[in-house]
């Protein structure tokens, strides 16, 4: 009966603590300090939204990410000032960014059933696949011009074995995901403002 119990202990500790972590972002840009120019457009982030009530804790760590990758545009530099600070000044260009992450995860509870292996102590057939979509919409207001665009970045992962506790490899997944997200609003912002 003991043993029974201390089964149903590890199964269900295993099940609390393999729950997948989205918090994932990637490595800021080094910021490198361009010279500021007079004559060059300021360009600014005024609002950056997760709409994800589990990211509103990391939604500044977010902001200042997107505009390290903003800062370090090629495009960008060499044309605007990236100002890091919110402060307005006339005609300058602001960017409102939000960003929608759903993660979306099957598993066949099945196939995870004889958690217990004899020798191993960890059944290694563990069914797990997470889809992971990630909704942008990006406005640049300049002056009197408005320009909106909305896309979406979805990619999805399998694991058949030790799915079930080793969530490094979701959440490493994860935070490439992203990494490709804020590339791709990026270069959407650096073409359009290139016209100018």
């Amino acid at each position: 009966m003991r043993f029974i119990g201390s089964v149903l202990f590890l199964f269900s500790f295993s099940l609390i603590n393999c729950k997948i972590d989205i918090r994932q972002l990637p490595f800021p840009k080094k910021i490198t300090n361009y010279e500021t120019h007079n004559d060059r457009k300021n360009v600014y982030v005024r609002n950056f939204i997760i709409s994800n009530p589990d990211l509103k804790e990391i939604e500044a760590a977010w902001k200042y990410t997107f505009s390290t990758f903003l800062q370090e545009d090629i495009l960008l530099a060499k044309k605007f000032n990236i100002n890091k600070d919110n402060l307005i000044e006339k005609d300058s260009i602001s960017i409102d960014v939000k960003i929608k992450p759903t993660l979306i995860e099957s598993r066949n509870h099945w196939w995870s059933l004889p958690f217990l292996f004899p020798f191993s102590l960890v059944w290694p057939i563990q069914f797990r696949e997470i889809n992971y979509i990630i909704e942008v919409e990006y406005t640049i207001e300049n002056n009197d011009s408005v320009h909106s665009e909305t896309f979406t970045l979805s990619d999805t992962l399998t694991i058949y074995f030790y799915g079930l506790t080793r969530t490094e490899v979701y959440e490493d997944f994860i935070q490439k995901t992203n990494k490709r997200v804020i590339e791709k609003c990026v270069s959407k912002i650096s073409l359009y403002l290139s016209q100018y």
